[in-house]
């Protein structure tokens, strides 16, 4: 397992748990508890986790995004019900801004039945999403690429944002 696929799944538990333990992720990962240690150090550095004696603990009070890949699996159920409910709001022809977050692609996900929509977005896995289905006017915002994030950011995806009238906008925020 690379380093930065363990960080992640300790990242991931440590958002469920709240707290992780180094020798229980030494023995899971199979790796010396000093490995475990300088990936808490890491994690703790970009402000996901404050370390405590014998492991960590979440940072509730971070403001820094979590990446994509662990924000996806964090309550999909609720997530589901959210986009089968927002689906029901949106009408044929509609103009709609999806942003970046997961509760956005389970949105894209349920919309794909409707007709001669133009969706606008700065999210990279919203564009793949929607990347199958024709008659719709998909259209990226641009901006700088963030990986972690999987959107496009900056001052060019804000002015391409300003630029367009929609009917609906569904943002999420923490």
């Amino acid at each position: 397992m690379l380093a930065a696929e363990r960080k992640n799944l300790i990242l991931e538990r440590i958002q469920e748990e709240k707290k992780v333990i180094v020798s229980e992720l030494s023995q899971e990962f199979n790796v010396s508890e000093e490995t475990i240690r300088r990936d808490l150090e890491k994690l703790s550095d970009e402000g996901f986790v404050t370390k405590i004696y014998g492991g960590a603990i979440f940072n509730e009070k971070n403001s820094i995004d979590l990446p994509f890949n662990v924000r996806w699996k964090t309550n999909p159920l609720g997530k589901q019900v959210i986009g089968e409910l927002v689906s029901k709001q949106i009408e044929d022809g509609d103009h709609i801004i999806l942003d970046a977050s997961t509760t956005a692609v389970f949105i894209a996900k349920h919309i794909k039945e409707k007709k001669y929509l133009t969706i606008i977005t700065n999210s990279i896995e919203n564009l793949l999403e929607l990347s199958d289905v024709s008659g719709w006017n998909i259209i990226s915002t641009g901006g700088h690429l963030n990986s972690s994030l999987m959107s496009l950011l900056g001052k060019n995806a804000m002015n391409s944002v300003e630029s367009y009238n929609c009917d609906k906008v569904f943002l999420s925020c923490k």
